[in-house]
């Protein structure tokens, strides 16, 4: 057991050894939240992209295209995100978002 001035310093150290870890706790929280966010603009990024090729090779709205995006999406069992970068990258045409042809409509 600690008596005296061992008992202050031993408190001391306890207390410092405590702030270090809540800050190293702090720090990792924070650490993932910035990747969060830095991930969550890059998919922004991406799907708007995707949107106006949607818009300038079908002719329609950016909110139409996200809808064609997320109909897809469902569709395929993909993030609209991934769906979004093959579309970027020309791995998936823009027809291919089309919704089918009304049979009653010919």
């Amino acid at each position: 057991m600690f008596r005296g001035a061992a008992h202050d310093i031993a408190l001391l150290v306890a207390a410092q050894g405590g702030t270090a870890v809540h800050n190293a706790a702090l720090y990792r929280t924070c650490r993932r939240m910035v990747e969060s966010l830095h991930a969550g603009l890059e998919s922004r990024a991406v799907i708007e992209q995707a949107k106006g090729i949607l818009h300038a090779e079908l002719g329609v709205s950016p909110a139409e295209a996200f809808r064609l995006l997320s109909r897809y999406s469902q569709n395929t069992n993909q993030r609209v995100r991934k769906i979004s970068a093959r579309l970027v990258q020309g791995r998936i045409a823009a027809a291919d978002f089309r919704p089918p042809a009304d049979p009653g409509q010919a």
